[in-house]
């Protein structure tokens, strides 16, 4: 990598002391320097390293969407869109699968329903929407 002052003290160094912490910064500099695909051809003769990919990029890989951890599903939002990705069920159960049967809330769908059942009326959620306590929710549908 080109910083033999990194050598020093071994890799199993705990990364709590200041001097850690210049190594790390010092590293993080290095990685800069390349692109991933270059670490990654230097790197792996020697070493098992994988790449860490971003949300587009598992989005784009066919093995999410084989193993589940991906899925499809209607748009609640839009009926004529041809589908919605999600994340799929984390856990694998044998007997009781799981599966996705609805879309993540949007934001504030559920705050008058949650403030109704802890109590409040609706002339004080309609002050507390009033005063701002929710954020915008004029861009909220249902």
């Amino acid at each position: 990598m080109g910083a033999p002052e990194l050598a020093e003290g071994g890799a199993s160094a705990h990364m709590k002391s200041d001097r850690n912490r210049v190594r790390r910064a010092r590293l993080q500099e290095i990685f800069l320097t390349k692109t991933r695909a270059e670490w990654l051809e230097l790197l792996q003769p020697e070493f098992f390293v994988q790449p860490i990919a971003d949300y587009a990029e598992i989005a784009e890989d066919e093995q999410p969407w084989a193993n589940g951890y991906l899925t499809n599903m209607p748009d609640p939002r839009d009926p004529e869109a041809p589908f919605l990705p999600t994340v799929g069920p984390p856990v694998r159960l044998s007997r009781t699968p799981a599966s996705v049967r609805s879309a993540a809330p949007e934001f504030g769908q559920h705050t008058e329903e949650v403030l109704l059942e802890a109590g409040f009326d609706w002339e004080q959620i309609a002050e507390l929407c009033e005063a701002g306590a929710f954020g915008d929710l004029s861009q909220v549908s249902g």
